[in-house]
């Protein structure tokens, strides 16, 4: 389930309901959000007061064994058990990293996400789906656990730097393409990214997201639509964490986004002039001519690593048209290069 509260104060009752039921109450965050928003979040939660506050470096680099590791061990020596209760106050890494801490410890642990991010908002702290990486490929080990709840304060966002802020608008433009022709349409007309701008919409993405993953929870069928643009978009972001490269993971899936809609022209699933739209429109955020993009041998080894994948063939949620698309294409490592190259 998912809370909209439009003042901080309110988060207290939530919490509370959970946290009252809890033996201990450990919160995870990072040194970013610890500065900018833990004052206030404690402050205002006062059900808080004997929680013990858990803070990483900031970074995709802590979604690993190592750091899970780390914390499993910090639970057990804190003699945390089956009834403590985990919150997730941060962005993606911090929803990502502690849903699958708490749903792995003890063989499951309940937890709660408080997303800081709009990337989180509107899409890594939905859903239920909780992972982390390995051997320098994205969320490749993973669990389906769902939150307690997952509670979203829009006022967190005045935190963000302009980049974060754009990272979470390429999730809201997804959700456009696959499902909400006319949020597509109320996107592109923004002039300037803003938490002003943005925060009119973070309802509409997040509830569409929570529709498709009530209707397909394991990601048999429809929920596969989320992944638009990201089967090229992780493997940018697994090529760029390799090298030592800062790509958010919005920038590499609006790459994703226009490099797979060439192929869904490439290959017959939208015309020309959808694929033009698209890729106009995601130029307009996003500068996609100042992307250093790989060789394509550098990026297909993680392409063959994607979790869509079925008997070594890739598969890709595609564009047919705007707030509509199609999973499970199967298309070869040709026809992938020939479309991929028109963007290097």
């Amino acid at each position: 389930m998912i809370h909209f509260i439009q003042n901080i104060e309110s988060l207290n009752a939530l919490i509370e309901e959970h946290s009252s039921k809890a033996s201990s109450v450990f919160i995870l965050t990072d040194e970013n959000v610890s500065n900018h928003c833990i004052p206030g979040f404690i402050g205002a939660c006062s059900c808080l007061a004997e929680a013990e506050v858990i803070e990483l470096e900031a970074g995709e680099a802590n979604k690993s064994l190592e750091v899970c590791g780390h914390l499993w061990t910090h639970l057990l020596e804190r003699n945390a058990d089956r009834h403590s209760l985990v919150i997730n106050l941060g962005g993606g890494v911090i929803s990502d990293l502690g849903g699958f801490v708490a749903a792995t410890y003890k063989r499951g642990i309940q937890f709660l996400n408080i997303p800081t991010t709009l990337m989180g908002m509107v899409d890594a702290a939905i859903g239920g789906k909780n992972g982390i990486d390995h051997d320098e490929v994205k969320n490749c080990i993973g669990t389906f656990s769902q939150p307690l709840s997952t509670i979203v304060y829009p006022g967190f966002l005045e935190t963000l730097d302009a980049r974060e802020l754009k990272s979470g608008f390429a999730e809201m433009l997804k959700y456009g393409l696959i499902a909400q022709e006319q949020l597509w349409k109320d996107l592109i007309a923004i002039d300037t990214l803003t938490v002003q701008s943005l925060s009119p919409f973070i309802k509409q993405c997040a509830t569409t997201k929570e529709q498709l993953v009530s209707e397909d929870y394991k990601e048999g069928g429809k929920r596969k639509l989320l992944n638009l643009g990201h089967t090229v978009g992780h493997a940018l972001e697994s090529f760029y964490i390799q090298q030592g490269l800062l790509m958010t993971h919005g920038e590499c899936v609006a790459a994703g986004i226009v490099i797979e809609a060439k192929l869904a022209f490439d290959f017959g699933i939208c015309s020309e002039e959808v694929s033009t739209h698209i890729y106009k429109c995601v130029s307009k955020f996003f500068a996609l001519k100042d992307y250093s993009l790989p060789p394509f041998d550098s990026l297909f080894s993680y392409l063959q690593n994607d979790k869509k994948n079925k008997e070594g063939s890739i598969r890709f949620v595609l564009p047919s048209k705007i707030g509509k698309a199609v999973y499970d294409v199967e298309i070869d490592a040709a026809q992938i290069e020939k479309s991929y190259t028109t963007f290097i």
